[in-house]
Order: structure tokens, then sequence, then C-alpha cells
């Protein structure tokens, strides 16, 4: 289905306000037969285990293994907690119903290359929307790079997350400017610890705001100008 006929069947809810943000709940009748669940519950039930893609590890890699019978939906700028250094992912995965998967990721902790635990955990975190823009638009970059590298050698397309790097020192330049603008001071440079260390100003902020019954998404303003 195209993005604007898919657009054309969503209606706006009631909006929410609080100080300077607006949130308008969407909602779309249609039922969709896809089942799924999302990563942060898969993680902490064990259904999901991500590791480092090998003992030694890779900075862009990880290895996500499903191991049940649906699918489990990873989005885009999520983070990840654990291991060798906190990531993000790089681009939204559905990962197939019991398998292992390489996963594309940026590090989000460029002080930290030693283990703090087996696997990863969910932080609970989303990038910021401008560190988020900068990554999908290095990303974006890359693929489109690779591919035409490809087509040019006339050799195959290499595996599908090899095609999803960013560009590594700008997620840590906007780490380091998410630090700055909080004033929040992390020993590893982690954006987990700005987080937790906002988190009770977020927390009191978010809770003015009610997820509504069926709704399927958020349409948010600031200042009356869209956000996303």
């Amino acid at each position: 289905m195209k993005i604007k006929e898919h657009l054309s069947r969503v209606r706006l809810g009631q909006p929410q306000r609080h100080a300077n943000i607006t949130l308008f709940p969407l909602f779309d009748a249609r039922q969709f037969d896809l089942d799924y669940q999302t990563m942060d519950p898969s993680l902490m039930r064990g259904d999901l285990e991500i590791n480092e893609i090998n003992q030694g590890g890779e900075v862009p890699l990880l290895e996500a293994h499903n191991r049940v019978d649906e699918f489990i939906l990873l989005l885009d700028s999520e983070e990840i907690k654990g291991a060798k250094q906190n990531r993000v992912l790089n681009t939204s995965i559905l990962l197939p119903r019991r398998k292992r998967t390489t996963i594309p990721v940026s590090c989000t902790e460029s002080g930290r290359w030693a283990y703090a635990s087996a696997d990863f955990q969910p932080s609970g975190n989303m990038m910021p929307k401008t560190a988020r823009t900068h990554k999908m638009k290095s990303v974006t970059t890359t693929s489109a790079k690779v591919a035409a590298e490809c087509a040019e050698a006339a050799i195959p397309m290499p595996a599908p997350a090899c095609c999803y790097m960013s560009d590594q020192s700008e997620v840590w330049h906007d780490v380091a400017d998410l630090q700055a603008k909080t004033h929040v001071h992390s020993p590893t440079s982690s954006m987990n610890d700005v987080y937790e260390a906002m988190r009770e100003k977020v927390d009191r902020f978010t809770d003015q705001f009610d997820l509504q019954p069926k709704q399927k998404g958020v349409l948010i303003l600031k200042n009356g100008e869209i956000l996303g």
C-alpha cells in the first residue's frame, strides 16, 4: 500500500497538551494479520537474546537470537545496554521466527569497551530526534554507496547488516552534545547515563499524556510545529 493511501485512512484523536507540547493520538480501524512482539518485553522474557557478534566484539554488528515462534520487531534507534558497550539500532528490523540475525548498530557509550554483562538488556531509551535524524542520513548514504559500488563492479551485495552502517563519529558527537545540553557528566560518555539522570523529570512530563485504547501512533507538535 502506498504511504499516501495509508495515511488517508488514519484519523486524529483529541489533542492532549502539556506545556509547549501537543500530542494527537492516531487511530486506524483496519486489522492487520501480522502478529509480532516488540524488543523490550521480548528481552525481559528471554524470548530474545542480543549478544556481541563474537567474544571479541565488533562495534557496528550484534547477533540477535529470536527464540520463539513469533516475529520480533526491533525499532530504529532503540537503545540496548550491557555487553561491551551500549548500542542503538541503525534501522528497523523484523526478526524471523527462531533464527539468529546479524543486526547493524551504533555505539552510544564511547568510553567503555569491556563486558558489563554477558548479553544486552533494554535501556528503555530512544535516541533523541536530532541524533536519530543524523544517523538515518548517514545510514542512507552508506546504503546507497554500497549499492552503487556493487552495481559498478557487478558483484553481489554484501550481507544486509553491512549495508546499514552509520557515521559512528557523528553518533558520538551527538551523544556528547546531549551531555552538554543537559549538563550531565558520564564517565563513559553514555547516552543512557543522561537518560537516567533525567528520568524523574522526563517521567513527570510523559505522565501528563495518556495512551488511548486502540491507539496506533502519535503526532507530536512543539510550539505548534510538527516534530514527528
